[in-house]
């Protein structure tokens, strides 16, 4: 297990992750991810109902984001000062 994986898992035994953030948590993964999509969209059709999936993906985004963003954005989110720092 990496550093950042180390780091970012103390984190993420916050009770402000959302259910449905799969990454950095135990036993969460791109399956469980996909898994959990599969399955809302599995359950509107028989539901009878709609399901819609946007799926973006950012060529360069984390080389080309502003780290004073992400910053700021941590701090509002409360993030433990050490984790800002690394």
């Amino acid at each position: 297990m990496g550093v950042a994986t180390r780091r970012v898992g103390t984190h993420s035994k916050s009770p402000k992750l959302r259910p449905y953030q799969h990454a950095f948590r135990r036993g969460y993964s791109t399956d469980s991810a996909l898994s959990t999509m599969v399955e809302y969209a599995e359950s509107a059709i028989i539901q009878n109902k709609f399901a819609l999936g946007v799926f973006l993906d950012i060529q360069g985004a984390f080389d080309n984001v502003s780290i004073f963003a992400v910053i700021k954005r941590m701090q509002d989110k409360n993030f433990p000062e050490v984790l800002i720092n690394w």
